[in-house]
């Protein structure tokens, strides 16, 4: 509130969805609109608006009362990805990844706004949380698909490219969870089985992050005319031409790396996710985020045990599936963007799932595994000498 309103004087998005939501509220509460004109018809900003209109309706015209609000969404969005995670993975790091997420500066800051964040923050959580459900196949999966599909349209509405990312992302994760059930059954031949449900399962997720990333694409905006080629590596040439110079303005442009060939896609996404770090910032606002990503590759080094578990459990936890194709197709998708304000605003979409797994369980090899077997069979072996004395 303080940086929008103090430090920006206010000339931020939240200032105008103020402005906007308090004449509405006024009108509805003095007759001069109904009721109906709460229900957001439009999409993106203009869904904003009225969501803000519809909150100062009953709350009161309260510019911090507003961010309050929206606040309280952004909330109970992590904890509906807290929720997800501790049902999905078993022997997850919970308390950890509850206290990146409630701490992690760019989640604290981007949802503490009346804005588009907040949110979609609780749209995105909600549909997590409903993805674990039904993914897992444990609970009600009727509430699950329900609580999945509101998130779903919710953030359709306001980012629809976030939409078809989590959409794609779930669909791709409930084949993935038909090709581990297939190919885990024990018999004589487990080893063979389980081969080749790797190999399916990595079909499977090529195909899947091809499709959603393509889908999500789509979504960025293409200012080629009639006669541009129509061959899709000049399509996505085309927009992600059109976006970077779109963004490439301002104090906080940069080059972003291209990613109009899959064979950079891999790199792209990194750079997305990790951008900026410490050696990159140039000015006090570029700084902090790139101390907490400088930070959170840190921990990842330290974390290595857990983030080298990650594709062992992609054969076993479906959400995991779900989640890092979440991460990679965001990545992507958001690559050209060449604005580091809009691109950290975007990101901290996807930054419960990234922190996730750095939360993971910790790989165990053959050796420990070894080692705590003897270990226990020498106490059993022990336990019985001294009850036979």
């Amino acid at each position: 509130y303080n940086v929008r309103f103090d430090a920006y004087g206010g000339s931020a998005d939240a200032a105008r969805y103020h402005n906007y939501g308090k004449v509405l509220a006024e009108d509805v509460r003095s007759g001069l609109a109904t009721p109906f004109a709460l229900i957001p018809r439009e999409t993106g900003t203009q869904f904003i608006e009225t969501l803000t209109g519809a909150v100062y309706t009953f709350v009161g015209s309260s510019r911090l009362g507003g961010f309050m609000v929206f606040t309280w969404m952004s909330f109970w969005g992590l904890v509906f990805f807290v929720k997800a995670a501790h049902h999905a993975i078993p022997a997850l790091a919970t308390r950890r990844y509850a206290i990146a997420l409630f701490l992690f500066p760019s989640l604290v800051y981007w949802g503490s706004s009346i804005g588009k964040e907040a949110f979609v923050g609780l749209c995105l959580g909600l549909t997590s949380w409903g993805a674990a459900i039904v993914l897992t196949r444990r609970g009600n999966l009727r509430f699950g698909v329900a609580i999945g599909a509101l998130g779903l349209i919710g953030a359709g509405f306001v980012r629809p490219h976030f939409a078809a990312i989590w959409a794609g992302a779930i669909v791709i994760a409930l084949v993935a969870r038909v090709v581990l059930d297939a190919t885990g059954r024990r018999d004589t031949d487990t080893k063979r089985r389980l081969q080749v449900g790797t190999l399916l399962l990595a079909v499977v997720a090529g195909i899947g992050f091809v499709i959603i990333a393509t889908v999500s694409i789509n979504y960025l905006p293409s200012d080629a005319g009639d006669d541009a080629d129509t061959t899709v590596g000049n399509q996505l040439s085309s927009i992600f031409d059109t976006v970077e110079d779109r963004t490439t303005t301002g104090g906080s442009s940069f080059q972003p790396v291209s990613a109009d060939n899959p064979v950079r896609w891999p790199y792209a996404a990194f750079r997305t996710i990790t951008r900026p770090l410490l050696n990159e910032a140039t000015n006090l606002a570029t700084l902090l985020p790139a101390a907490e990503m400088t930070l959170l590759l840190l921990v990842g080094v330290f974390s290595w045990r857990r983030l080298l578990n990650a594709p062992k459990l992609m054969l076993t936890v479906p959400y995991v599936v779900f989640a890092a194709l979440c991460v990679v197709t965001f990545g992507v998708a958001i690559a050209s963007i060449g604005n580091l304000g809009i691109l950290v605003r975007q990101r901290s979409m996807v930054l419960p799932l990234v922190l996730m797994i750095w939360c993971l369980p910790h790989i165990v090899f053959a050796s420990e595994r070894r080692a705590a077997e003897l270990t226990a069979t020498r106490r059993s072996t022990d336990a019985d000498r001294h009850a036979d004395r």
